[in-house]
C-alpha cells in the first residue's frame, strides 16, 4: 500500500462570478466531492492508496490570492487554483439581488426618518440594491466577500500562472472550457462522460429541480444563470462609473468598454 499526496484544486472568484457553479463541475471532473470552503488547506493532506492514481480535493473559495497561498510552507498549500472571472457589471446585478443590499439602509432611514435627521434618512433613501453593490465592485465595502474591489481581486490572479476561465466562456462554450481545465489538473474524460457532466450541471436543470422542490434558497442564488444584463438594468452613469474604475482590466479580459458615455 502506498502513500499518495492529495491534489488540492481551489476554484476561485469574486462574488457571484459563478463560482459555485465551476467548483461543482470541476469535482465532477476530478471524480470527487466538493470537500469545502478553503480556509488554508487541508488537515488530510495525505490518503492511502493500493495503486498510483492521484487522489483529489476540490475546494471553493472567494479569497483574494494573496490569502490562498499565504502559508510558509507548501503542505496546506492549493496545488492548483483555478479562477473564474465574470463582467463586473454583471456582478452588480447578481449580487444586488442576492445579497438584497438596500434593506440595511432602508431599516436606517427609517430610524433617522423618525429622529427627524433629514439629511442622513434622506442619503440612505437613495442607496439603492444595484448603487451599493456597485461600490463594492468599485470601491470595495461591507458585503461580505466584496471588502476589497473588483478589479484588485482579478488582478491578483491576472499576475499569476493559474488557469483563467470567464464565466461568458463557460455559460457559451462549456466543453472547450472543461477541457481547458483538465488539461490544466492533469486528468482526461471521454467526452460522452463530459457532456454528461455539463448537462448535470447546466443552469436550466438546475433551476427546474429547485422548482420541483420548492427550494427558494436555490432559485435566489441561480436566479437568472445569464450575460450581458447589465445593459438593460445599469444607468449610464453607473456603467460609466464602473469604466472609471475597471475599464484596463475589462479591456485585458475581453469585455467590453464604455467611455465617456
Amino acid at each position: 500500500m502506498k502513500c499518495v499526496r492529495t491534489q488540492r484544486v481551489v476554484v476561485c472568484g469574486y462574488p457571484k462570478s459563478g463560482t459555485s457553479w465551476l467548483t461543482k463541475l470541476t469535482a465532477d471532473l476530478l471524480e470527487c466531492p466538493v470537500s469545502g470552503m478553503w480556509r488554508g488547506g487541508s488537515r488530510h493532506p495525505f490518503k492511502s492508496a493500493e495503486d498510483n492514481s492521484v487522489n483529489f480535493e476540490c475546494y471553493k473559495s472567494h479569497l483574494p490570492v494573496f490569502k490562498i497561498q499565504n502559508n510558509r510552507t507548501n503542505r496546506y498549500n492549493a496545488d492548483k487554483i483555478i479562477y473564474i472571472v465574470r463582467d463586473p457589471r454583471d456582478v452588480i446585478i447578481s449580487a444586488a439581488h442576492y445579497f438584497n443590499t438596500s434593506s440595511h439602509y432602508l431599516k436606517w432611514q427609517s430610524v433617522f426618518k423618525k429622529l427627524r435627521i433629514r439629511r442622513i434618512a434622506s442619503f440612505l433613501l437613495n442607496r439603492t440594491d444595484y448603487q451599493v453593490a456597485l461600490e463594492c465592485v468599485t470601491k470595495g465595502g461591507k458585503i461580505v466577500n466584496m471588502e476589497i474591489p473588483w478589479h484588485e481581486h482579478v488582478l491578483g490572479f491576472l499576475e499569476t500562472e493559474h488557469l483563467i476561465v470567464r464565466y461568458e466562456d463557460l455559460l457559451s462554450n462549456p466543453q472547450d472550457e472543461l477541457k481547458n481545465i483538465q488539461e490544466y489538473v492533469g486528468v482526461n474524460l471521454e467526452k460522452p462522460k463530459l457532456e454528461k457532466i455539463i448537462r448535470k450541471h447546466s443552469f436550466n436543470r438546475k433551476k427546474n429541480k429547485y422548482k420541483r422542490d420548492g427550494n427558494k434558497k436555490g432559485l435566489q442564488f441561480l436566479r437568472a444563470g445569464e450575460s450581458g444584463q447589465w445593459e438593460k438594468r445599469l444607468t449610464s452613469c453607473q456603467v460609466q462609473e464602473v469604466s472609471n474604475a475597471c475599464n484596463s482590466t475589462l479591456h485585458r479580459l475581453g469585455y467590453e468598454t464604455h467611455e465617456n458615455i
